[in-house]
């Protein structure tokens, strides 16, 4: 089964890493973004979260990076309980995030790391505390 409409879209070639200089709207596609700061702070702004149901998204900031000259994350206005704009403001800070069709799903890398993974059953689900799981359908 195809995550396009269809398999329509499974010619296309993904673009596999993005490095943008400057403000920058990601398509379903930008699977994988660095940004670097040149000269002013920039605005990357996630995919439809509708069109990227199903999706992983790596955004790690990548150089020149800092409190004055940050990277901001943000969705379209249409993302479920959106929990509020990212700033990253050090190279190497980034958020993994995942589209289950209505919302955003937030992780930061140093989150996944200490993830205890479990699959069962076709699902995985991490259990950092009794109270907080996060379940993929597999």
């Amino acid at each position: 089964m195809s995550l396009e409409q269809k398999g329509a879209q499974h010619q296309e070639v993904v673009d596999k890493f993005h490095d943008p200089l400057a403000t920058y709207a990601m398509s379903v596609r930008d699977y994988t973004l660095r940004p670097t700061v040149v000269a002013a702070a920039i605005v990357v702004t996630l995919p439809n979260v509708v069109d990227a149901k199903g999706r992983f998204y790596s955004i790690i900031a990548k150089g020149n990076v800092s409190n004055t000259l940050t990277v901001t994350i943000q969705d379209n206005d249409e993302s479920e309980d959106w929990e509020g704009d990212i700033v990253l403001f050090a190279s190497g800070q980034g958020q993994l995030f995942y589209s289950d069709g209505l919302k955003w799903m937030l992780r930061t890398f140093a989150d996944i790391t200490v993830l205890d993974i479990n699959k069962l059953n076709g699902q995985i689900y991490s259990n950092r505390s009794d109270t907080d799981f996060t379940i993929l359908k597999i």
